[in-house]
């Protein structure tokens, strides 16, 4: 299990946008939500903030998606 903070970090991306990315996906595929269970953490400024855990089969395929293409 992994979450949305992980892979804004993971591919330099603002957390802000990966939330964004997986409320749009789910949105429109709500059977896919399954993968996305939404949790919170503490900020360093104490606020509680939205994060979704992530299962890992969704997160590997994140990672086959931004692997670069080797032409041949």
């Amino acid at each position: 299990m992994t979450n949305s903070r992980e892979i804004a970090i993971k591919y330099e991306k603002r957390h802000k946008s990966i939330l964004r990315t997986i409320d749009r996906i789910t949105k429109k595929n709500p059977e896919l939500s399954r993968y996305f269970m939404r949790s919170s953490y503490i900020s360093k400024d104490g606020r509680r903030l939205k994060q979704y855990d992530i299962d890992n089969l969704v997160s590997k395929k994140f990672a086959l998606l931004k692997k670069p293409v080797n032409p041949s």
